[in-house]
């Protein structure tokens, strides 16, 4: 059975198989209990021998159960999953775990409506059911005048004990049920119930779970006040819940109350997630604002028909959708108001939360409404008289006011607010204007556009140009607006939102307006698609376009940049950099930097990122973000990569305070590249796994892949070779499938990374050769040049000299036309590895780590350290070695990276630098006694102290003395790493003094 995160279900399960109480209402056998989505409209599972259909169907649950139930387990059935409730969770386990002590207690748990009380109870009630028993009641609405009716219910498994009871007890509890027709003294009836409930609990502990109280009898709510407070020395626990403020009967009982309030932010994010909704932070805000951080109303606000739906919700901060049970729940909080009142409180509600108390209590006055008016809902608590605005005791309490209204009241309430609003706030008197209009308005839409744009590259500029476009007559104008809407929904990570609306859009003939919308298409299959088709709709688009609008043309070939670099068609890249170029002026400029960066020439006294930005053309401006983006990109393909750096920290966090989550990711994206090439691993692994949750919040696979492929990269690096492995993987499975290949490639790059230092260049060879043969899923010139100097490696060890030749020569061609600060060192780094001259190898590595030392690559240098160590031990140049493997050594210990840390350790071990002390750079006949060789030697082919003594006619004693004295000087602790030693220097030392 498949399980999903959309919308939730109901599952019917036999009783027989169910791991929480039923809900109220529900028939029998089957009961309905709420379940996260699942994909099938109707499935079937068994469990317990029971079958369990699935049926993805919804309506509100009747108990409120809605903040409950995540996902379904063959093995226990439905796994309930409560966001945000951990110390909630924890008192209630407390509360329990006492009574199966035998110490007992009451606990009332009050919230408003759709809190998840309910889910609470349910959950507790799940979890003692193993070891207690539960005796369970709910209030219902239709028996609340019926007396001991919630009595009645709780005790109906239990009422056979009445007959151990005193005679007066019985009577009275027996007909309160309805076993007799007798009186029903409160304080009798009171006793029965605690004596009934301690004979209960002498089998196992009990656990008495009653919900919504406030709509239990009060003859009920009577008897278990009275039986509450005695619970003390007996093995019995009570959950009880109750709207919140509760009624005075409760409020008075003098239980110890657990109050809900609402969720936090990441609480109401991980709740939207699971129904489907990852907004970004700010709409996320909104939304948390909006419904007080009500689970209930967050999920209804998550199900809404379409993304366009929640930002009409969220748009005026009015009104979010709330269901049946839950508004009509609030409303009996003001049923007894009078009409005035309530007349007062739909205009209060019209206001929003921030409405300006002078403005409602004009408008109520101009409706006819006076100021006492208000006076009873404040004596109710319903809302609460601030200095500058009318505060209601719940947000969704003021939504529940305001969608009982009749359409025309609230319009009329709308109107009166604008009138009064509109000398001290004319965008707010807009706002409410535009609420109340009846069809199009274009000057109201002109009104709304131009707020929209105060408000650039937000969710507040996306969801009032949506305002706008709606009531824009049909035709151009609407199409602009609704263009533009999403285009500043994808800026700002309304990714379901710019979708929405880019589906309704056609193609129109109007150019500038073309050029949006192939924009806005073409950022959504470059981030979330498939970037070669954005890469061809781009380029196609711009060619038509360029004789009528060229700048709008040249805005859309440098997109096709961008797509061409994701989609590894470095061919095409250059054709639209190029065209760009033609046109000649500031956007001239930015088509020759391009061409230049995508060939690793942009020159160095040209390409700082300040000055890049100072000579974005002016028409960019309009773009909020996208100038940001281009410089970036060109500066982590530029000479410059620490003023980058630099540069993308600042950019991105405006833009992640701006709530510029399109542009953000584009960003963070490519400074994660750039920390990773200057060793600022955990920056960018930060970036990376912030780019990862978005993506995959929003569909974007595009996106995921290549940040998953940068999280590779830096496993590789740090030696986790089996993460490096997995996360490769997963960026191959997506980037693959959307033709991502700047996610293929790099994720092929940390595999071979990996491969080479588990020791098998082979495979990184014909991984890495995969980066640099067209037709592959995996080519990609520009990654294939950053790992040459990696394929070269791999094909010398593995043997395949030619290749390795042939792939020196391409690269040394490019480097030296290169202006980029590592090509040199790399260019050095190939050619001494397939050198066959061995000086000339020597002198060639010395230039490869002299270039790298001044280019901010720490993993490049030590690769590069680690190199020429390794060549000179093989000349049996130790004292040579030991210098550039213990620099490698500190690098990579300096970056965490382990494996190949190890690697330069065992390297450095080999050439007799085994310590920390600058003397073991000698060579080990000059550290050690001649005696101390010997015993140092035959103590290193495994020979024991009293071995070597009798080879040496000395003491075990006296070779235990040598082996104390060698230790240190050799930088060791253990005689097992004698074994690492090499003495071959010393019989060197030996024949030359012969």
């Amino acid at each position: 059975m498949s399980l999903s995160s959309a919308a939730p279900l109901w599952i019917r399960i036999p009783r027989s198989c169910r791991t929480a109480p039923p809900p109220k209402g529900a028939s029998r056998p089957q009961e309905k209990i709420l379940c996260s989505s699942l994909r099938s409209p109707t499935e079937t599972y068994v469990s317990c021998g029971n079958p369990l259909t699935v049926t993805n169907s919804y309506s509100e649950h009747p108990s409120g159960h809605y903040a409950g139930y995540q996902s379904f387990r063959p093995d226990r059935g439905i796994v309930m999953t409560l966001h945000g409730r951990k110390a909630e969770r924890e008192a209630m386990r407390e509360l329990v775990e006492a009574a199966r002590n035998g110490s007992g207690g009451a606990l009332l748990v009050t919230g408003p409506p759709g809190a998840g009380r309910s889910s609470l109870l349910a959950e507790a009630a799940e979890d003692a059911s193993a070891d207690m028993s539960v005796l369970r009641a709910d209030g219902v609405p239709g028996e609340s005048d019926l007396p001991f009716s919630g009595l009645a219910q709780l005790l109906a498994p239990v009422l056979a004990e009445l007959e151990h009871l005193p005679a007066p007890q019985a009577a009275a509890l027996g007909n309160a049920v309805g076993l007799g027709a007798g009186p029903t003294p409160t304080l009798p009836v009171g006793a029965a119930v605690t004596a009934v409930l301690g004979r209960t609990a002498t089998r196992r502990p009990l656990l008495l779970v009653v919900d919504d109280l406030q709509l239990l009898d009060r003859a009920s709510v009577a008897a278990l006040r009275y039986a509450a407070r005695r619970l003390v020395a007996l093995p019995v626990a009570a959950l009880l819940s109750a709207e919140s403020p509760p009624k005075a009967a409760l409020a008075e009982a003098g239980l110890r109350r657990l109050a809900l309030r609402g969720l936090d932010e990441d609480a109401a994010a991980a709740l939207l997630a699971d129904h489907g909704w990852a907004p970004p932070s700010p709409v996320r805000a909104a939304a948390i604002a909006a419904t007080g951080g009500n689970p209930h109303a967050l999920i209804q606000l998550a199900r809404a028909a379409s993304p366009a739906d929640r930002i009409e919700d969220l748009a005026g901060r009015v009104s979010v959708p709330l269901g049946d049970r839950q508004r009509a729940a609030f409303l009996r909080q003001v049923a007894g108001l009078p009409a005035p009142t309530r007349a007062f409180l739909v205009v209060a509600a019209a206001a929003g939360e921030d409405g300006p108390i002078s403005a409602v209590f004009d408008a109520a006055r101009g409706l006819g409404l006076g100021a006492d008016a208000l006076a009873p809902a404040e004596r109710a608590g319903a809302v609460a008289v601030r200095p500058t605005r009318i505060a209601f005791r719940h947000p969704l309490l003021r939504a529940a006011i305001y969608q009982d209204a009749p359409y025309l009241e609230r319009l009329a309430a709308h109107g009166a607010l604008a009138a009064a609003i509109d000398p001290h706030d004319a965008d707010t008197a807009t706002r409410h204007r535009a609420i109340a209009a009846q069809g199009p308005d274009e000057a109201l839409a002109r009104a709304l556009e131009r707020i929209a744009l105060a408000h650039p590259a937000s969710a507040t500029e996306a969801a009032v140009m949506h305002w706008a476009a709606r009531l824009s007559a049909c035709g151009l104008p609407r199409l602009q607006r609704t263009t533009a809407a999403a285009l500043a929904a994808w800026r700002s990570g309304q990714i379901d939102f710019a979708r929405e609306l880019s589906a309704r859009l056609s193609t129109v003939s109007e150019p500038q307006t073309e050029a949006r919308l192939a924009r806005l298409r073409g950022l959504l299959e470059i981030t979330g698609g498939d970037p070669v088709t954005a890469f061809t709709r781009l380029e196609r688009v711009a060619g038509d376009l360029l004789p009528s609008t060229p700048v709008d043309a040249a805005l859309l070939l440098v997109l096709a940049v961008a797509a061409a670099l994701d989609a590894g068609e470095l061919g095409g890249g250059r054709r639209a950099a190029a065209t760009v170029a033609r046109l000649g002026g500031p956007a001239g400029r930015i088509g020759e930097r391009l061409g230049l960066a995508l060939d690793g020439r942009l020159p160095a006294d040209t390409a700082e990122p300040a000055q890049m930005m100072a000579d974005m053309p002016a028409e960019l401006s309009e773009h909020s973000g996208m100038r940001e983006v281009l410089v970036m990109a060109l500066g982590a393909l530029g000479p410059h990569p620490v003023l980058t750096r630099e540069f993308g920290v600042s950019v991105c966090a405006w833009q992640r305070g701006a709530g510029m989550f399109g542009t953000l990711t584009m960003n963070l994206l490519w400074l994660a590249d750039v920390d990773i090439h200057l060793g600022h691993y955990d920056e960018a692994a930060a970036s990376a796994e912030e780019v990862l949750q978005f993506t995959r919040d929003t569909g974007q696979q595009a996106g995921s892949a290549l940040a998953l492929a940068h999280l590779a990269r830096i496993a590789a690096i740090r030696g986790d070779h089996a993460a490096c492995r997995t996360l490769a993987a997963q960026s191959l499975t997506t980037g693959t499938a959307t033709r991502a290949r700047a996610a293929a490639a790099h994720a092929s790059w940390a595999v071979a990374l990996a491969a080479l230092a588990e020791g098998d260049p082979r495979e990184a060879f014909d991984r890495l050769l995969l980066l640099t043969e067209p037709g592959t899923p995996f080519c990609h010139e520009l990654i294939a040049r950053l790992a040459a100097s990696d394929l070269v490696e791999a094909a010398v060890r593995a043997e395949q000299l030619g290749p390795a030749r042939r792939i020196t020569a391409e690269f040394t061609d490019w480097a030296l036309r290169s202006t980029l600060p590592w090509a040199e060192s790399h260019m050095y780094r190939c050619q001494a590895l397939v050198v066959d001259d061995d000086e000339e190898a020597h002198r060639l590595f010395s230039l490869a780590g002299k270039a790298a030392s001044g280019g901010h690559r720490p993993f490049d240098l030590a690769r590069t350290a680690l190199l020429r160590g390794e060549a000179l031990r093989r000349d049996r140049r130790r004292a040579e070695a030991r210098p550039p493997l213990r620099l490698a050594v500190e690098l990579f210990d300096g970056q965490g990276a382990r494996r190949w840390a190890e690697i330069a350790r065992s390297q450095l071990r080999g050439a007799g630098g085994l310590g920390a002390s600058p003397r073991d750079d000698r060579p080990v006949a000059t550290l050690l006694t001649a005696q101390e060789l010997q015993v140092a030697r035959l103590a290193a082919d495994g020979l024991s102290n009293k071995e070597i003594a009798a080879l040496l006619f000395i003491s075990p004693r006296t070779v235990g003395y040598h082996l104390y004295k060698l230790f240190p000087k050799l930088g060791i602790s253990t005689r097992s790493q004698l074994r690492n030693v090499e003495f071959d220097d010393v019989e060197d030392a030996d024949a030359a003094n012969a």
